[in-house]
């Protein structure tokens, strides 16, 4: 999350100018600019604390959740069973995500998610945790609509979120028209990641998971597709909103 430090003059409520800061401070001290000039740094700085801080927590709830696989099982409690969450183990719907059967599909699972979650740290925070959450919601739901097994077998694993996350990266890349090149490229990305799930979910099979050696369990080949879906509509949310909130016309003040 960047802060960026924006100057304009527009008229207060009051119907007097406001004034850049910059021309004030230069008929002060030096010390007064070198001090203004540092304000936007100190900002990314502690922008850049708060993203190690929410990653440190991912990894917190990533290791406390997975510790059974030091002793060679997984962490079934918080898997996601649609009978034990009916019968009040509501936990399960936000644990789950986070569980994985094997260390091969934590470190699977993990690195890509950390990759995508790191390529949104110039979000708004809340942005990032609503696509985390989004991408998880259709992750879950749709593997529940489509593949009975769910409620047998249980839902685990951070797969669908991260293809929930690619979603919103190739989307924000394919939003900056000004860069063209950059533009095409997420198109590109974007039109990968479709075609990849929608092979999934007509043949019912992940693609290449002759490469998971059978260390991720019973994988559910709709999960991506429902991650990717929930990603797309977060994605379209925030755009939509950003630009509502952009194009309302600002109020006249009176003098």
């Amino acid at each position: 999350m960047s802060i960026v430090t924006a100057h304009r003059n527009e008229k207060s409520p009051s119907g007097a100018a406001c004034l850049s800061p910059m021309p004030l401070l230069r008929s002060f001290s030096p010390l007064a600019v070198r001090h203004y000039k540092h304000v936007a740094p100190l900002g990314l700085a502690n922008a850049s604390c708060w993203h190690r801080l929410e990653l440190g927590v991912i990894t917190l709830i990533l290791v406390l959740l997975n510790w059974p696989l030091l002793y060679g099982t997984y962490n079934s409690a918080m898997t996601f069973l649609p009978g034990a969450v009916g019968a009040g183990e509501w936990w399960r719907v936000f644990a789950h995500p986070f569980v994985h059967v094997t260390w091969f599909h934590l470190s699977l699972d993990g690195l890509a998610f950390f990759l995508l979650y790191k390529d949104l740290q110039q979000q708004p925070w809340l942005k990032r945790l609503a696509c985390v959450f989004a991408s998880g919601a259709g992750c879950m739901l749709v593997s529940l609509w489509a593949d009975p097994m769910v409620a047998v077998k249980g839902l685990c694993g951070l797969s669908g979120i991260a293809h929930g996350l690619m979603a919103v990266s190739a989307l924000d890349m394919m939003a900056q028209r000004r860069d063209k090149i950059v533009s095409q490229v997420g198109l590109a990305y974007f039109a990968l990641v479709l075609i990849k799930c929608l092979v999934e979910v007509l043949t019912g099979k992940m693609l290449f998971a002759f490469l998971y050696f059978g260390l991720v369990g019973d994988p559910v080949a709709v999960t991506h597709a429902g991650g990717m879906l929930g990603g797309m509509l977060i994605w379209l949310f925030f755009s939509l909103t950003r630009h509502l909130v952009s194009d309302r016309p600002r109020g006249s003040t009176g003098v």
